[in-house]
Order: C-alpha cells, then sequence, then structure tokens
C-alpha cells in the first residue's frame, strides 16, 4: 500500500494520477536493475514527487532565450507503460550557435496528424520559441505540414537516417551493398546541383528493377537534398533527427 502524502492545495485529480503511475514504473525499474525490491515505498514516492516537478519545470520554462538555431523533431514509439501499446513521443533537439545540444521538448504524440504535431509545436512558440534556420524531421506527413504551417520561413530537411534504411526491405540482398553504396555517394556530394544529377543518375538506372526502392528516395526528395544549402561544415549535423531517438534509450519497462 502507497504511503499517502499531502499534496499541494489544487494539485488535480490527474496529477495524482500521473504521479501514482510514475511511481509503479519506477519502482520496477528499480527492481529490474537491482534484482530485488530494496527501495521503501516511501523513498519512491518523494522521489516522484520530486521527479514530477522537475519535469513540470522543464515543459513550462521560458525559451525566449534559446539561441538554438537548428531544430531536430522525430517522433519515436516507446512503451512508456508497463503494460499496453506503444507510445508516440515527439522529442525537440536544438543545436546553438556555439555547437552546444539541447533538448527543447518531449510530448506525447496521440497520432501523425497535422493536427497533432500542430498543438505539439504550439507549445514551445507560446513559450518563445525563435523561428529556427532549419528544421530535421522524418517523413511522417502530418509532422511535415505541421512544420510547415508553425514555421514556413526555416529550411526544413528529410532526415536521411530514413532513406539510408528504409529501401533495406526493398531491395535483394545481393543487390543492397551496391545500391547503398549510390545512396551514401548521394548523400555526401559536394553541391546541390550534383546531388540532383546522382539522383537521376541513380533513378534511370534501378527505376525498372527496383521500383520502390527508388519511390522512397523520390518521397521527399527536395527536403532530403536541402542539406547542402547549410554550410558545408553544419550538413553532417543537419541532416539527420536521429539524434532525437537517441536521448530515448529503450526504457527498463521494456518486456
Amino acid at each position: 500500500m502507497w504511503r499517502k502524502r499531502c499534496m499541494p492545495w489544487g494539485t488535480t485529480c490527474k496529477t495524482k494520477r500521473r504521479m501514482n503511475s510514475c511511481a509503479g514504473n519506477i519502482e520496477l525499474a528499480l527492481e529490474k536493475a537491482l534484482g530485488q525490491f530494496v527501495v521503501s515505498t516511501s523513498a519512491i514516492s518523494d522521489l516522484t514527487e520530486r521527479l514530477t516537478h522537475a519535469y513540470d519545470a522543464f515543459r513550462t520554462r521560458d525559451l525566449s532565450g534559446s539561441d538554438s538555431a537548428d531544430l531536430f523533431i522525430d517522433t519515436v514509439d516507446k512503451p512508456l507503460r508497463r503494460w499496453g501499446s506503444k507510445t508516440g513521443v515527439l522529442g525537440g533537439w536544438g543545436i546553438c550557435v556555439d555547437g552546444r545540444k539541447v533538448v527543447v521538448s518531449f510530448s506525447t504524440a496521440h497520432s501523425e496528424s497535422d493536427e497533432s504535431g500542430l498543438a505539439v509545436l504550439r507549445d514551445p512558440v507560446k513559450r518563445g520559441r525563435q523561428t529556427p534556420v532549419t528544421i530535421t524531421t522524418d517523413g511522417a506527413p502530418g509532422l511535415i505540414k505541421a512544420v510547415d504551417m508553425r514555421w514556413p520561413r526555416s529550411l526544413r530537411m528529410r532526415c536521411w537516417f530514413h532513406p539510408m534504411q528504409n529501401p533495406h526491405q526493398k531491395v535483394p540482398p545481393q543487390a543492397w551493398p551496391a545500391f547503398t553504396a549510390l545512396v551514401a555517394d548521394l548523400r555526401d556530394v559536394p553541391t546541390f546541383e550534383e546531388e540532383h544529377r546522382r539522383l537521376q543518375h541513380l533513378l534511370n538506372q534501378y527505376q525498372d528493377t527496383l521500383p520502390e526502392a527508388c519511390r522512397c528516395l523520390e518521397e521527399e526528395a527536395e527536403a532530403s537534398l536541402n542539406h547542402l544549402k547549410v554550410p558545408a561544415r553544419h550538413r553532417q549535423y543537419a541532416r539527420t533527427s536521429n539524434l532525437t531517438e537517441c536521448t530515448l534509450p529503450p526504457p527498463c519497462t521494456r518486456g
């Protein structure tokens, strides 16, 4: 039985339920990590309350002083509960003008629709988030539309991690080394014009034999090439949103 705690006046039932749910996850995580239950319920309750308040402070902090010029947004499906289906977590990272990487926001996304994306992106704007110079996303149509509607002046780029991996199931194993070498060569060309030329060459070479793989490359081709419009020293950082996924390791609740 959980020890009852005095909650501040005005604390909602929703907050209490969220803290109880977090406490259960923390308890299970510690038990799995240590092999046995060695932490008292009161200690877990105290830890849960501190983490809840810290997260609330993080998600409501002022963003007007942020100097992150490059923004990375990606949705990662994670099992946030001990039971049930995975939940989409929309994460945002920024790279500041001095090279520092900062977490902008984390929110649950109930769907990949443009309405859901706009609802999530509206929050950092309300807290003072300035228009980023570049935005890197995956190929989720709803998120793309939401970004284009919220920050139409930013240069949007398609994450290259996905075009490098998505065709894998659509290419025979014997053809994969040659195909992926051409895709990597396409990604690393020095100029925007040369990348257009090599893309067309790759499509002409494989369109008849690997139509689905070529379709993956053609989707959002313009946004995929936009990383060549930024300074060369920034390209390897701006062309992928996968660093968002790296901030969310597999949780202890994974079965």
